[in-house]
């Protein structure tokens, strides 16, 4: 699945840089 996250900018240096909040929608990705 993809993550459609929200617009604003993510410490990737820390341990959980992504918040239940900022993930606005899940999408499937078919490969």
């Amino acid at each position: 699945v993809g993550v459609e996250l929200a617009p604003r900018d993510y410490d990737m240096e820390g341990s959980n840089p992504f918040r239940k909040r900022d993930v606005i929608s899940l999408i499937p990705v078919h490969k």
